[in-house]
């Protein structure tokens, strides 16, 4: 009976996979169905949503913080590798958070050394600032 319910999931499973969006609606509700304009539909959504400006709120006396700052506290880093989720999907630098937990305190050690000197010189890399989006349909 396991067996039978097992490939019955399988079956619906396999039926219901997507390997690409054949259709999707426009801002106005008109069904698309060229891959061109779905793509141009994506670009237009995800420059929307990922460029949206927040009010600024003006505030007197307000500028640019000219004085010290602290460094990233060892304290810091560990606190935010504990908060990290396990199964994540990883950067660009391919290295899952699983790692630096396993590491331990020599993980810990090598990733403060790494933010401490990005924070001096106050340049982080260009490949920190890319990230890669894939729609997945859940209908």
């Amino acid at each position: 009976m396991r067996q039978l319910i097992w490939i019955g999931k399988s079956r619906d499973k396999a039926s219901k996979d997507l390997t690409a969006i054949k259709q999707m609606k426009d801002e106005t509700g008109i069904i698309l169905h060229d891959h061109g304009k779905i793509i141009q539909r994506w670009l237009k959504h995800f420059e929307k949503l990922l460029n949206e400006e927040n009010v600024r709120v003006k505030t007197e006396g307000g500028g640019a913080n000219k004085g010290l700052t602290m460094d990233i506290s060892r304290d810091e880093v560990e606190q935010t590798v504990e908060k990290m989720k396990n199964g994540k999907a990883v950067g660009p630098g391919q290295i899952p958070v699983e790692v630096w937990k396993c590491l331990g305190k020599k993980g810990i050690e090598l990733l403060w050394d790494l933010m401490k000197k990005i924070w001096r010189q106050e340049e982080m890399p260009d490949e920190w600032r890319t990230s890669v989006l894939i729609p997945i349909f859940k209908g």
